[in-house]
Parts: C-alpha cells; sequence; structure tokens
C-alpha cells in the first residue's frame, strides 16, 4: 500500500499471509520522494515486480519506481520518468492492467495541471502506457490526451475489457466542486506497441438531474461474462448511481431489451436486479443512504481520488 504524508511518498506491506500484520511505513528508498502537500501515489503489481506511481508537482514530473516483490525495504528502486515537462503533474493517478496483456503494459490514468495555462486545447487528463523494453531494454512510456482544458473533465479512471482488448477511461464532465455527468471514451489496445491508443467520441454513461461525481469501477478487468458497471456519487443528495453495459452478445446485462431506468427509492433496501439491455446500452439505478456517516465510510474504500 501507499500514500502521501508530510510532502513524502510512503510505502507499507503486510509481514504474514493472514495480511493483518503490518510494517511501519516507511519512505521508498528513491532519489527524490519529496512531493507537494497535494500529490498522490498508486501500486501495481506486474510479474515479480511491483511498480510504485506517483505525481510530484514540485518536480513538474510523474514517476514511476520499480522494484522486486521480494526485495527488502531499504533496496533502492529503478525510477523512470513516466510523463515530464511544464504542468504535466496533478493529484489524480489511477492505475490498472491485465495479466492477459502479452505486452505486459501498464496503464494510468492522469490528470495534468494544464488548467492553470492559457492553452484551451492542452491535454487535461489523459492514458500513461508503460510498455516493457525488449531483451532488456528501457521501459518505454507514452502519452494520449483524452479530454481538453476547454473540456475540463477531472476524476479520470480506466477499465479494461478483456474480451474485446479496449480500454474504457470514464470522468466527470465537470471540475466544479458537485460534479456533472460521467462520460466515457474507449480505444482499441492495439497489438503492436508502435500504434498509439485512438479514443472514440466521448458519449455519455451516466446522467441525471443531479449533479454526479467520483466514478469508480472494477480494477480487475472487466469481460463479456461479467460485463461493466461503475458507481458515482451525488454529494448534494448523499445518494449513488450506477450504469451497466453488456460488452458482447448474449453476455452479461445483455437480454435484448430497450435501455430501462430503475426508480428511485428510499430506505435501506436493494433496488430488484436490472435486466432487459441491448448491448452497449446502459441500465440506471439509485439509491440513497440514510445518514453522512454511512455515505462516507462507503465512499472510502471506493474511491481514492477523492481531490479537486
Amino acid at each position: 500500500m501507499s500514500y502521501t504524508r508530510a510532502r513524502q511518498v510512503w510505502v507499507t506491506h503486510s509481514t504474514d499471509t493472514t495480511r493483518t500484520l503490518w510494517t511501519e511505513g516507511f519512505l521508498p528508498n528513491v532519489p527524490d520522494a519529496v512531493i507537494d502537500k497535494d500529490d498522490i501515489s498508486a501500486l501495481v503489481t506486474f510479474g515479480d515486480s511491483i511498480g510504485l506511481l506517483w505525481s510530484d508537482q514540485e518536480s513538474d514530473v510523474v514517476r514511476f519506481a520499480v522494484r522486486h516483490v521480494g526485495a527488502s525495504d531499504i533496496d533502492p528502486w529503478q525510477v523512470e520518468d513516466a510523463l515530464a515537462g511544464t504542468s504535466v503533474a496533478d493529484d489524480h493517478i489511477y492505475l490498472a492492467r491485465s495479466a492477459g496483456d502479452p505486452l505486459g503494459r501498464i496503464f494510468a490514468a492522469v490528470k495534468t495541471a494544464a488548467e492553470e495555462g492559457a492553452d484551451e486545447d492542452a491535454a487535461l487528463v489523459g492514458v500513461l502506457v508503460r510498455t516493457p523494453g525488449a531483451n532488456g531494454a528501457p521501459a518505454r512510456w507514452t502519452f494520449t490526451s483524452a479530454g481538453t482544458v476547454a473540456q475540463g473533465w477531472t476524476r479520470p479512471i480506466l477499465m479494461i475489457d478483456d474480451t474485446n482488448k479496449q480500454l474504457y477511461i470514464f470522468v466527470t464532465s465537470s471540475s466544479r466542486p458537485a460534479g456533472g455527468n460521467i462520460l466515457y471514451r474507449r480505444t482499441d489496445l492495439p497489438s503492436d506497441p508502435a500504434h498509439g491508443l485512438t479514443f472514440t467520441a466521448a458519449r455519455s454513461f451516466l446522467a441525471d438531474v443531479r449533479p454526479l461525481h467520483n466514478v469508480t469501477g472494477a480494477k480487475a478487468p472487466v469481460t463479456g461474462e461479467t460485463g461493466l458497471v461503475v458507481l458515482a456519487t451525488s454529494h448534494p443528495t448523499k445518494s449513488y448511481a450506477h450504469a451497466e453495459m453488456a460488452l458482447v452478445p448474449g453476455g452479461t446485462f445483455d437480454e435484448g431489451g430497450a435501455d430501462i431506468t430503475l426508480p428511485t427509492f428510499g430506505g435501506t433496501n436493494s433496488a430488484v436486479d436490472a435486466t432487459g439491455v441491448v448491448v452497449g446500452g446502459r441500465v440506471t439505478a439509485t439509491f440513497l443512504i440514510a445518514g453522512s456517516l454511512l455515505l462516507f465510510l462507503l465512499l472510502v474504500p471506493l474511491v481514492r481520488h477523492l481531490r479537486r
């Protein structure tokens, strides 16, 4: 697990198979772990390695550090610059990977600080891709814009469709504190690492009279068998909304009918399972939770980036 505190990046891990005993937080052995108070970090495992990604707004860089899973806490990490340049780092990071990806790529949705500048065509949200080098060569990082300053999107997350070899990025349509609607774009995952990501036009995935924010979804890749589900919050109304999509004909959430909308309800009972959603369609449901404390307790494990 990784977190930021006192303007530094910290790491901790369990010490036994029960995962109930943990080390004290420690600073990873990297040349520069000093960051801005508003920066963020995240971890990902791949192969026999573990990767640490963090934003560093003080140095205008997003960094990635790698070490072997069995290394000691004091062993050095191999550091890579995932993205560097003026106003490229901000406090939004979301990591994703698929164990079935033959190229061994790691994907990260990030938000830049380009809104602080005057260029409305500059990338505000986008996707970083790390492709391992062949025969021991250094890994290669690429960045693809998925939204501009003019569009004003925020809180990006990723979901990988293992069945269709596609990548989804979901965003909140507005940077206003209350939020907006939840949009998505999709791209094929090219089998040739020389080919980049090409996103479709943005489409609405969750739209409501309430403002929605903090979209979240499964960290593990989704498939035609699982379907795709996202959850978003509406802070002003203290409620959630979710939407579902079938990924293949006959798969989960596909029963050949029209898109439907489930009614809003109060209390603590859950709604009847949604049915009758066509492939590529969405079903939306909302539910209310009594009490701000319960809302907070549910949000914390689901939403990692609860910042600006």
